[in-house]
């Protein structure tokens, strides 16, 4: 049976930031200058090249500092999350939930990608499935387990997970029935404490269903920039392979 197509992005983009604040300090980090452009508007055009007709922003720490960038790109509606220093991603999540109500792509803003992370995304057949890379040794990976095509759990704790088959990229296809299923965990968990993230926190506890497939693209290039050493490293050695990769020849 053939999933219907996918028209919606949601992005979170709501955090502090912390681990970048001694040298980047002045706008979220989703607005990071990789090359002539920040990572946040690399990611739109990548997502209206491949068809992404409305994107799902969410706001939160210095959440006026997206606006220019709201003001540009008409297909972006923004949600907004009070409790962002307070919160982890699910709870930016869950502020979007009446936002979309169809499949989505859900990404993370501080993300460098080739084109085929969201390609080969969009043509696998599953309705739920996780990008998965080989390992990138940059630091704070998200691990994946995943046997049979099927994921079966996440972490950042290698040693809790049965096997390690790679690691979460940050990008993900979310059908309608998986996305009821964590916001309905994620309500039970916010009557304690609002720090929950989608991940290794919500992803993880739902896998069990076998409902997300994992989507690997083994030699994919791409970073998520949390601290310094990844911002030096993204724009030393990462950005100059990937606009190698795909130089016109």
């Amino acid at each position: 049976m053939l999933t219907p197509p996918i028209t919606t992005a949601l992005v979170l983009a709501a955090g502090l930031g912390s681990r970048l604040q001694h040298v980047w300090s002045h706008a979220p980090k989703g607005l990071l200058p990789v090359g002539s452009t920040s990572l946040l508007e690399r990611s739109l055009e990548q997502l209206l090249r491949c068809g992404i007709a409305k994107v799902v922003l969410v706001t939160g720490h210095q959440a006026d500092q997206f606006t220019p960038l709201v003001e540009r790109y008409p297909c972006i509606q923004t949600a907004y999350n009070p409790f962002y220093a307070t919160s982890g991603s699910m709870y930016s999540l869950y502020c979007a939930r009446t936002l979309v109500s169809g499949p989505f792509l859900l990404l993370e803003a501080d993300l460098l990608y080739e084109d085929r992370a969201l390609h080969a995304l969009l043509a696998n057949p599953d309705e739920s499935a996780l990008l998965v890379s080989g390992f990138t040794g940059s630091g704070d990976e998200v691990y994946v387990d995943a046997t049979g095509g099927r994921v079966n759990g996440l972490s950042k704790d290698r040693e809790r997970l049965a096997a390690v088959s790679g690691e979460m990229v940050g990008i993900t296809k979310v059908a309608p029935q998986l996305f009821q299923r964590m916001v309905a965990y994620a309500e039970t968990i916010f009557a304690q404490t609002l720090q929950l993230e989608y991940c290794s926190g919500c992803l993880n506890a739902v896998a069990a269903t076998g409902e997300l497939a994992s989507c690997t693209v083994e030699d994919l290039l791409w970073a998520e920039i949390d601290d310094a050493a990844q911002w030096h490293r993204v724009q030393e050695t990462l950005f100059p392979r990937l606009l190698a990769a795909h130089a016109p020849c």
